[in-house]
């Protein structure tokens, strides 16, 4: 399951969520207090067990914001490992989302409401990166709007992470109109780069046929000088 995880696929071993000593080939010695061993935190204890100022902290601090945290200290659900897996850690992305998982506390209706508005967002996102990818291929200046891009996408991660419903309905209209705005931008960018693109294929044809119509001309004339001479 961790060499799936996320965590596995950046290299990162059990020592770094767990501690301990990764170097002694003894369990007892290894897990001694003085390494740092955690071992397995308790379910109230796994969201600051994640949410250490070396991991998840920022995800933490807005996690706190949420009811879900209220829930976690009552009850020890719904905590990080909910919707990212324990040992099978997944990223943030839609992909961990399901009205299954909400549904097991909140209305299937309410669910997937909230469920709707994140996989929108998260579309739109995609759709911007796709268009900024693209512009950089063009060699068209992409680092503000890939700044921008960042920061809307830390208001999304936030937005997921808090959870309230007033959050989602406030940060959703905001990020609309960032999007929305960013979206303009690029299409605006994206049109200007067509519109030379298409100049560039003009001018070259052009230059083609005028190149082939001149190269025609001259053999002919050459043709018609041998024959005469």
């Amino acid at each position: 399951a961790w060499k799936k995880s996320v965590h596995g696929k950046k290299g990162n071993n059990c020592a770094l969520c767990h501690g301990g000593n990764e170097t002694i080939n003894d369990a007892r010695l290894a897990k001694l207090a003085k390494y740092g061993f955690i071992g397995k935190p308790g379910n109230k204890n796994i969201s600051t067990f994640c949410g250490r100022e070396d991991c998840h902290g920022t995800a933490l601090s807005q996690f706190k914001k949420s009811p879900h945290y209220i829930s976690v200290m009552k009850t020890g659900e719904p905590s990080c490992i909910s919707c990212h897996g324990a040992h099978n850690v997944q990223r943030s992305s839609i992909n961990i989302i399901s009205d299954k998982t909400c549904s097991s506390c909140h209305p299937v209706e309410y669910s997937r409401e909230i469920i709707a508005s994140i996989f929108t967002i998260e579309k739109n996102l995609e759709e911007l990166e796709r268009d900024i990818d693209f512009l950089a291929a063009k060699q068209v200046a992409v680092d503000r709007a890939r700044a921008d891009l960042a920061k809307t996408r830390s208001l999304f991660h936030q937005l997921v992470h808090v959870f309230s419903r007033e959050e989602i309905q406030f940060n959703k209209k905001l990020l609309e109109m960032e999007i929305a705005s960013l979206g303009e931008e690029l299409t605006n960018k994206k049109n200007t780069v067509r519109r030379m693109d298409l100049v560039f294929i003009f001018t070259l044809t052009f230059s083609i046929i005028t190149t082939l119509s001149v190269g025609s001309y001259t053999l002919w004339m050459l043709s018609r000088r041998k024959k005469s001479g």
